[in-house]
């Protein structure tokens, strides 16, 4: 039984996790000041980091048409396509609305992440594992759905500039915290809504609370993988890395760099765990 692995580009997979998974991509695209930017293998992440830190205003993405997931939906025994939070995106609307374009929809499952950047990496990984074991399609399903209702989400941003552009925070608050170095620690909960966990002053000391943040989890943790994606501050990844690998037995924790989404999210400087 053959299975098709496809995912959008809210999930951080490097070149060489996507041959490893034979996970195809559908792009999002970025837009900043009139400019657009296709989130795919050609993503120019440091010319698309200049543009959104000089501009006023709020960066703004659109998903993938429902054609463009129907154009890998046309071939393959079974699909299964992983897609950004439904909170975050309506990729994984356009993804589900794909189906409707192409003959025998129940070969496809859609699979809403609840989660972004390495969330999503995260679980193209699981779920690429599970199908080179040869797990049946009926069981990825439940087993994938069952791994996002456990997976855990933990990140720090880079500063909270776009919170202040957006409105979310207003400007004075908002100058303070990037003055004091204060980094809020979040999270998201099983609806994929975003949380502050815990607000640490320094980013050492932010990388030291989410470690222990993990090792408070990991007892419900479902498999032996941690990932870590950032933006631009791997100096920062590795360090959560080494303190991960003292608190919590993981097989592997791998550290990517973020794609292009996950960097307008994350932005300059963040660091994104999931396990």
């Amino acid at each position: 039984m053959s299975i098709k692995l496809v995912i959008d580009s809210g999930g951080d997979l490097s070149p060489a996790q996507i041959e490893e998974t034979g996970a195809i991509t559908v792009p999002l695209t970025l837009h900043v000041d009139g400019r657009d930017f296709v989130d795919d293998e050609h993503f120019p992440l440091d010319d698309f980091l200049q543009a959104m830190e000089s501009s006023p205003n709020v960066p703004k993405s659109s998903c993938p048409s429902p054609g463009a997931f129907a154009e890998h939906y046309q071939e393959g025994e079974h699909i299964f396509v992983i897609t950004l939070s439904a909170n975050l995106s309506g990729s994984y609307a356009s993804a589900v609305a794909a189906k409707d374009l192409v003959d025998r929809p129940e070969r496809i499952h859609v699979l809403d992440s609840k989660s972004a950047c390495a969330g999503g990496t995260l679980l193209a990984l699981e779920c690429a594992r599970r199908i080179r074991e040869g797990m049946a399609f009926d069981a990825l399903v439940r087993h994938m759905t069952e791994f996002v209702a456990k997976m855990q989400t933990i990140f720090m941003l880079g500063n909270v500039d776009s919170l202040m552009k957006n409105g979310r925070l207003s400007k004075v608050t908002g100058t303070l915290i990037n003055a004091l170095n204060i980094k809020p620690v979040m999270g998201a909960d099983r609806n994929g809504e975003i949380m502050v966990l815990d607000k640490v002053r320094g980013v050492k000391k932010t990388m030291e609370r989410m470690a222990e943040l993990i090792k408070e989890h990991y007892p419900g943790a479902l498999g032996t993988q941690c990932t870590i994606s950032h933006v631009k501050n791997e100096e920062m990844a590795l360090y959560l890395k080494e303190l991960i690998e003292k608190r919590c037995p993981f097989k592997e924790i791998s550290v990517i760099q973020t794609r292009g989404l996950s960097s307008l999210y994350a932005v300059r400087g963040g660091v994104v765990t999931a396990f």
